[in-house]
C-alpha cells in the first residue's frame, strides 16, 4: 500500500474517531431496514450498499406501497 493511500485512510479514521466522540451521539441498535420495510408492507424498488472505511455500512433502501 502506498504512503498516500495509507495517510488519506489514517485521516480518515481519525475523523470518524473524532465525528463519534465529538457528535455525542445516542449509541443504538442497528435496524434491518429492508426487513421492517417488507414487514410493514412496503415493496423494496431499490437498495444500494455504501463502503465506509472498506466496510459495508450503509444502505440506501427505497420502498414503496
Amino acid at each position: 500500500m502506498s504512503l498516500i493511500k495509507r495517510s488519506k485512510k489514517a485521516l480518515g479514521t481519525s475523523a470518524a474517531i473524532i465525528l463519534y466522540f465529538a457528535s455525542d451521539n445516542a449509541v443504538h441498535e442497528i435496524y434491518n431496514s429492508p426487513e421492517l420495510m417488507k414487514e410493514r408492507g412496503l415493496d423494496i424498488t431499490d437498495a444500494r450498499h455504501f463502503r465506509y472505511l472498506g466496510i459495508n455500512c450503509y444502505i440506501s433502501v427505497l420502498g414503496v406501497k
